[in-house]
């Protein structure tokens, strides 16, 4: 019950209000990490069709300790690692008037219209938006929502990937983040917290965007590399699963494109798509419903092959081995290299994390089996995350950072990127 006490204290925690609760677009910039790329202040690149709606500061209706974003001090600390791209599900006016709601929960730095790419900008950056579900991801990403609904692909636009593309390649240029997937996530890469909060995890952009091209926007395309691992990368166009659940939950979309690659139990084309345990208990198979990615592995992912047995490949993934037709005249994937994380010598399971907070270890319900291997993206440096109370003991709402503690292994342990304690692995 402690635990679960300071678990919840972390979760609701917030920070006290800026100095004024409506600013500028200068004095946001001031604040903002780096030099202002614009003369109006705004974080964007001036090429850019930019606007500043700020999102106001206030205390959430109905939920006493928390606040609408977190005023902070990033990149010195925490450093901002990620960008996360969110779909809306929602018209791009629902969305600002969200982002200008001080009573909403969430808030994130940036919406991008539909139909011509112009971007609004919300929060400066060195502010902290909740906008992933994952504490420990809002504390160390940009957000940026794009206008559209996952069941409607028309939505993403080339105007809007286009000015998309631009945005991030400026601010992953500003704050050193790799484009890559492992750093430019979709929010339906974002890890639950705990086991409680993996089956409340969004699913948004999803399996319509199109990961390669925008890649290809960024100027970092996907490439085959000489090494251990692959790249998952189908052909956009012609990737058309028969996925349900856009205009209605059974009814088979349109057919149209796609990023995602289907995981079966067997290498077979009517084998039973792999579970997700927590998401299917009983051990069901993973639906095709595009809210349902328990089967799905993305373009720009990477993974381990588990077995090759002639046109099929296997990867470890959530635990197991999953397959997906790779046929050498049309390929699914790409060869890739990096890292490598297996459990330590004479480890049987090892724990799987949703976050990596060394003073609140939450255990998902996935095992990390002996035999293995998991891509490693990056090593989290420990830190301490430290409520500021008054001499009752009682939260007052502030908060420090302090460096120290375990480090983690941030690895794709299945279509969500996940955490594992670097005493139990081995990086190869």
């Amino acid at each position: 019950m402690l635990l679960l006490a300071i678990l919840l204290a972390v979760l609701t925690a917030s920070a006290p209000p800026p100095p004024t609760p409506r600013e500028s677009p200068e004095s946001i910039a001031a604040r903002g990490a780096g030099k202002p790329a614009r003369a109006d202040g705004l974080n964007c690149p001036s090429t850019l069709d930019c606007v500043w709606l700020p999102a106001v500061f206030g205390p959430v209706l109905g939920r006493p300790g928390e606040y609408k974003y977190a005023p902070a001090n990033r990149p010195a600390q925490p450093r901002i690692k990620y960008i996360v791209i969110h779909g809306t599900e929602s018209s791009y006016e629902s969305t600002i008037a969200t982002a200008q709601n001080p009573s909403e929960p969430n808030s994130w730095h940036y919406s991008i219209r539909s139909g011509d790419g112009r971007v609004a900008q919300h929060l400066g950056l060195k502010d902290i938006g909740w906008h992933t579900g994952n504490h420990f991801i809002s504390w160390h990403s940009i957000g940026i929502e794009h206008e559209g609904y996952a069941g409607e692909p028309g939505f993403y636009t080339e105007a809007m990937y286009r000015a998309s593309a631009t945005l991030v390649r400026h601010l992953a240029r500003q704050f050193g983040i790799p484009l890559d997937r492992q750093h430019i996530l979709g929010h339906d890469n974002v890890p639950g917290m705990t086991p409680q909060w993996v089956r409340r995890m969004h699913t948004d952009p999803g399996p319509f965007w199109d990961w390669a091209h925008y890649f290809e926007l960024l100027d970092a395309p996907l490439r085959a590399e000489a090494g251990n691992l692959i790249t998952i990368a189908p052909d956009y166009a012609t990737t058309q699963p028969a996925f349900t659940g856009c205009t209605a939950p059974t009814r088979v979309c349109p057919k149209h494109g796609s990023s995602a690659v289907l995981l079966r139990s067997l290498p077979q084309a009517d084998a039973p798509l792999v579970n997700d345990l927590v998401l299917d208990p009983d051990g069901g198979a993973s639906t095709m419903n595009i809210s349902d990615q328990g089967a799905h592995a993305t373009a720009g992912q990477r993974y381990v092959v588990a077995e090759v047995r002639g046109d099929w490949t296997a990867i470890w993934y959530l635990g197991r081995k999953a397959w997906f037709a790779n046929p050498a005249s049309s390929p699914n994937a790409l060869p890739g290299s990096g890292r490598v994380a297996r459990p330590k010598t004479g480890r049987a399971t090892i724990p799987v994390y949703g976050w990596p907070l060394p003073d609140l270890p939450v255990v998902l319900p996935y095992l990390l089996q002996a035999g293995q291997g998991y891509a490693v993206s990056a090593i989290i440096d420990g830190f301490e995350f430290i409520m500021t109370t008054d001499a009752s003991g009682a939260r007052t709402g502030g908060w420090t950072v302090r460096a120290g503690g375990a480090s983690y292994a941030q690895i794709q342990f299945g279509h969500r990127v996940m955490f594992v304690s670097l005493d139990d692995v081995d990086v190869t």
